[in-house]
């Protein structure tokens, strides 16, 4: 029963973003020695406003030490949130 579950949290959870990197990688976080870093990518809504996307990737997909920024990419993936808590936010 969990696996039928979790097959369809991540059918459900699927996402094509299409945009410009608009930010140089940083890092987030480390599991299990593979390296996880942030940057935002830009893609233009049908109104023509602009929504800055964070976008999180494995060190083995890309060269994060790389210059990408104004690269336009293609990416397919799982969308992920969770509450950031700030101050008084």
């Amino acid at each position: 029963m969990q696996t039928q579950l979790a097959n369809q949290l991540f059918k459900n959870n699927q996402v094509t973003l299409a945009g410009e990197i608009v930010s140089d990688f940083t890092y987030s976080h480390e599991v299990r020695g593979e390296g996880f870093y942030m940057m935002d990518v830009a893609t233009k809504r049908t109104s023509g406003n602009m929504d800055y996307i964070p976008v999180m990737i494995s060190e083995r997909l890309i060269d994060v030490y790389g210059e990408y920024k104004g690269s336009y990419v293609y990416i397919t993936g799982q969308f992920r949130s969770f509450n950031r808590h700030e101050e008084k936010k």
